[in-house]
């Protein structure tokens, strides 16, 4: 089985060694702006001083407290809003504000940026100052998504292994390897019936079977298992009822849902499966999949070059069969698969050369050699939703045949709406918005997401909220409610977008 590369424990964490890094470049600086009346040596050198004096006061160092995404994502609510980078943006490079100026560090490796930039993205500008970070370089240093679950499938037990692991000893025994990233003490999880499974952070109840991962600071294991798996005989054992009620009271978000609502659902083989996946490489980040890129449809990346400059020589129609959008500045466009980014055409240049030449390993270019040059056309096919003809709906129509007369029929019902909402959600037109023919958003990638805020029923605000914690507290929102253009059907969008890709 494969296994993500762990990253190495950090050496220690050292006072006073946060690497000043040069972000400004006062000779760029001064080309942009030429006709203003300015020193920018004298700005930048005045700007690294203030940075220098900063960064002699932070720790360089790993962080587990932020090694959560929405923890990232919250830090960055009093973050200046003239910022060019979204918090999203930021959360999501491994940035977390440190609540002076613009100042954000990286939670893993410690690196710390200053100036947010027109023309990079959170990424670019973390690989470019900090190569050897562990989540650069895609190792487990132990991240945890904003959307990712605590609970997880459980692992096989042979029944002589679950008869050791009932004493606690042996539990403990287990978590020789436990990742230096996972901040809850092995003995607690050991107490509280867990083992470790070997995986990540990855605990399992030697009861009840139950399975925990992405454990943050301050988790309580009690009641983590008294929340998520009540009905464990381990459990009911050691903590009583009224304990148990406690647990669940006191537990912040997933009012009413416990392990048995996530491990009951069907498998997601019937997600309509992305056809070619590029590498998750954390430096471009273009997209996980192309089935979550809105730039995987060809008249997407064409509608992108509606500003192209006039002087440039190269067609948009042949840069955007070759995988290209444009980035609206210059000449500069970027692969919508691979993330390479080119600029300086000169009369000549061939787009499909071009790429070929600066990334021969482009899945899409792999992709339209095996498929004999027609890989855009292909795409396209794919990327559309399948919406089939009158009669083969209704051949497909569970509820065709009448009412489904058997649990067995009922599932199979369930499933075969499942396979048809996830196919229209996923589509490019279902999460494209498009404005006037000229630009198209997509919902999927889009980090512009509406302000929101839980109110109590007499319409006070009880408190600021992010989409992740708008999911975890569903089941109490009664009522969507904002003036028009606010975002809110956008808003319902993105989480049945959300349902599709599993996510």
């Amino acid at each position: 089985m494969a296994t993500q590369e762990l990253a190495p424990p950090p050496e220690g964490t050292m006072q006073g060694t946060a690497t000043l890094h040069r972000q400004l470049d006062p000779n760029e600086l001064q080309s942009i702006m030429p006709l203003l009346n300015f020193n920018m040596a004298e700005f930048v050198a005045q700007v690294e001083e203030e940075d220098a004096a900063f960064c002699r006061q932070r720790v360089r160092g790993y962080n587990a407290r932020m090694r959560s995404e929405l923890r990232r994502l919250k830090s960055f609510e009093s973050y200046p809003s003239f910022s060019t980078w979204s918090p999203e943006e930021m959360a999501d490079a491994g940035f977390y504000y440190t609540g002076t100026k613009t100042y954000m560090q990286c939670f893993c490796c410690g690196g710390v940026l200053s100036s947010t930039s027109l023309t990079k993205t959170p990424w670019s500008e973390h690989r470019q100052f900090e190569p050897d970070c562990g989540l650069v370089k895609a190792l487990d240093v132990g991240d945890v998504p904003k959307y990712a679950l605590r609970v997880q499938p459980p692992s096989k037990i042979l029944q002589s292994q679950r008869q050791q692991l009932v004493e606690e000893r042996s539990r403990l025994e287990s978590f020789g390897s436990w990742p230096f990233y996972a901040p809850t003490e092995p003995a607690l999880l050991a107490g509280a019936g867990f083992f470790y499974t070997g995986s990540k952070d990855q605990v399992q109840c030697f009861s009840c079977d139950g399975s925990l991962a992405n454990w943050e600071e301050g988790d309580d294991p009690w009641q983590e298992h008294a929340k998520w798996f009540p009905q464990c005989e381990y459990l009911q054992g050691q903590k009583s009822e009224e304990e148990r009620d406690q647990y669940c009271r006191s537990y912040i978000g997933f009012p009413g849902v416990t392990a048995a609502h996530f491990l009951s659902l069907p498998a997601l083989d019937d997600l309509p499966p992305s056809p070619l996946t590029c590498s998750e490489d954390p430096v471009s980040r273009p997209d996980p999949g192309w089935g979550w890129n809105i730039f995987v449809a060809e008249r997407t990346r064409l509608e992108s070059f509606h500003t192209w400059p006039s002087w440039c020589s190269a067609s948009p129609a042949e840069l955007a069969e070759a995988g290209f959008f444009y980035e609206g500045l210059g000449d500069k466009i970027q692969c919508f698969c691979c993330g390479v980014h080119l600029h300086k055409w000169e009369e000549g240049d061939n787009a499909w050369t071009e790429h070929q030449r600066h990334s021969p390993q482009c899945p899409y270019l792999q992709a339209r050699d095996k498929d004999g040059g027609d890989v855009g056309r292909v795409r396209i096919q794919e990327s559309s939703p399948t919406m089939p003809d009158v009669e083969t709906q209704e051949k497909e129509d569970p509820f065709a045949g009448g009412i489904p007369s058997s649990e067995g029929d009922w599932a199979e019902t369930v499933r075969g709406m499942r396979r048809r909402l996830r196919e229209l959600y996923l589509s490019s037109e279902f999460a494209t918005v498009s404005f006037n023919g000229c630009v198209s958003v997509d919902l999927r990638r889009c980090y512009a997401e509406p302000c929101l805020a839980l109110r109590d029923l007499a319409g006070r605000e009880v408190r600021r909220l992010v989409l992740p914690e708008l999911l975890r507290d569903l089941r109490r929102v009664t009522l969507l409610e904002g003036e028009a253009g606010t975002g809110k059907s956008a808003l319902l969008r993105q989480v049945a977008l959300l349902w599709a890709s599993g996510r």
